[in-house]
């Protein structure tokens, strides 16, 4: 169930980053908010 679903983990420090810096990438409208002082975006 756990490999059907994708939800194995991942242990590979290059694939994690590879992910954080897509998600970064997709949301440079939020990360420029944060950046610049709104810190509210979270929760």
């Amino acid at each position: 169930v756990v490999e059907e679903k994708g939800l194995k983990q991942v242990s590979d420090s290059g694939a994690i980053e590879a992910m954080i810096d897509e998600v970064i990438a997709g949301n440079a409208d939020k990360v420029a908010e944060y950046r610049g002082g709104k810190d509210k975006l979270f929760g």
